[in-house]
């Protein structure tokens, strides 16, 4: 099986964001074929590329959860990240999987304090519009300073439901004025006065909503760094958005962290895997 033919694919041909009807006879042959010749972590590549997008996102939430330890980086990464109308698809199309609503599955299996936050992403319906309405924005910073993200139960919610049903722009707003009026950033107020998974996520979120393109090499550094290299998340992230804004982040990666992110996995990998990732990469 040559890793080139499957890396070179347009992301039409190896999966979109769209209706599981249009699950492809032909990639499932092509997947048993190289489930049948090959193994490891190139194995685990040519199956995502050959696998329509929504469903390869679908798989990757089931098996974070289904697996020997619930992976909350992986869940956290994707619902962060996924905008509102893939959102939507990826529901739908977990229901038709697995039988089961996402946001059930999280529940029933999710203990951590992130719960809240998974299930509010998935729950709420998130405004899409492009308008701003300033004064919102500056009546909900203000609220988030004057009560002080960690006094209550109350700041906290109000906080996770601005992030879950707001747009992109009215929050980017709210984020703006949120400096305005207390001199510091969200981000560092978050720090300040959260600990553990809670903070991670909303960091995260808070991440996302500023700079997409930078998560996701944050994401990839964090992976690449890890005394063993946190293969499920490099090419989860190099898969994913391989035709959407993989080229920016690689431009990120080495703006923020002056190193050349092929150097770095090349580094980091060997063989065909490697081949086939740098091949993403630069295809």
């Amino acid at each position: 099986m040559d890793g080139k033919l499957v890396s070179g694919r347009q992301h039409g041909q190896q999966g979109t964001i769209s209706p599981a009807s249009d699950f492809n006879a032909e990639n499932t042959l092509l997947k048993d074929d190289i489930r049948a010749e090959l193994g490891g972590h190139f194995e685990d590549v040519c199956i995502a590329l050959l696998t329509p997008l929504a469903e390869y996102i679908v798989d990757c939430l089931y098996f974070a959860i289904k697996g020997d330890k619930v992976d909350e980086n992986c869940l956290k990464e994707i619902l962060v990240s996924l905008e509102f109308r893939d959102l939507c698809y990826v529901k739908s199309i977990f229901k038709e999987k697995y039988n089961e609503e996402l946001v059930d599955f999280i529940e029933s299996s999710v203990t951590s304090e992130t719960k809240h936050l998974m299930s509010a992403l998935l729950s709420n319906e998130r405004q899409c519009s492009n308008d701003i309405d300033e004064q919102m924005a500056m009546d909900n910073a203000t609220y988030l300073y004057n009560e002080g993200l960690s006094k209550s139960w109350k700041s906290e919610e109000f906080l996770i439901n601005l992030l879950a049903t707001h747009s992109k722009m009215q929050l980017q707003a709210t984020i703006l004025s949120f400096k305005k009026i207390a001199g510091y950033t969200l981000s560092e107020a978050i720090k300040s006065e959260f600990s553990g998974c809670t903070r991670d996520a909303l960091l995260s979120m808070l991440e996302c909503i500023e700079n997409r393109v930078a998560f996701f090499a944050t994401q990839l550094y964090e992976a690449l760094k890890k005394p063993k290299t946190d293969d499920a998340t490099i090419i989860r992230i190099l898969v994913s958005r391989s035709e959407v804004d993989l080229a920016d982040i690689y431009e990120w990666y080495h703006i923020k962290y002056d190193i050349d992110l092929c150097e770095a996995i090349y580094a980091d990998t060997s063989g065909d895997y490697r081949t086939i990732l740098l091949k993403i990469l630069n295809p």
